[in-house]
């Protein structure tokens, strides 16, 4: 956190992620452990968020972010919505390349929530096509870690994993 408090970072945004620096904050509060801080941060990345979704509300990374935020504030519904949103403004049907990267937000958000049965029932599917999700990514993001212990989740891992073929 000394790296992050010392770094000139405002909010990334590229193509396909925008991520403000109250929810990276967040993130790496919540890893840490420390939850009480995590929350003043994401509070503070909703209230950025929710203002730029009002002037772009066409703009999935807002929604995809503001997931992100509301999921680790402990706000289901308003972070399953947000996910869902971002994979309404670009489905995979209508775009192979950025399409799948919504859906794979939305399992991370399923995942971070709590809910595995979506999150595996995401995982699996986006595995079955091309797509930036792996197994070598499952095994090493910490996103995923709710859902390491469950018997489904090491069933994709070994389902898909090529590099034991």
């Amino acid at each position: 956190m000394e790296r992050m408090e010392e770094a000139s970072i405002g909010t990334q945004s590229l193509y396909m992620w925008y991520v403000p620096r109250g929810l990276l904050e967040c993130i790496c509060l919540f890893q840490l452990g420390e939850e009480e801080r995590a929350a003043a941060s994401c509070e503070e990345a909703v209230e950025l968020l929710e203002r730029e979704i009002a002037s772009n509300p066409h703009d999935a990374r807002l929604h995809v972010a503001n997931g992100h935020a509301f999921a680790l504030l402990g706000r289901k519904e308003e972070a399953v919505r947000a996910g869902e949103r971002a994979v309404e403004l670009v489905p995979i049907s209508e775009d192979a390349l950025n399409g799948p990267l919504q859906v794979i937000e939305l399992a991370k958000i399923y995942s971070r929530i709590g809910e595995r049965d979506e999150a595996l029932r995401l995982i699996d599917e986006l595995l079955s096509i091309p797509c930036d999700l792996s197994v070598g990514m499952l095994r090493l993001d910490p996103v995923w870690d709710p859902l390491r212990d469950h018997p489904r989740f090491q069933a994709l891992l070994e389902k898909y994993d090529t590099a034991t073929e």
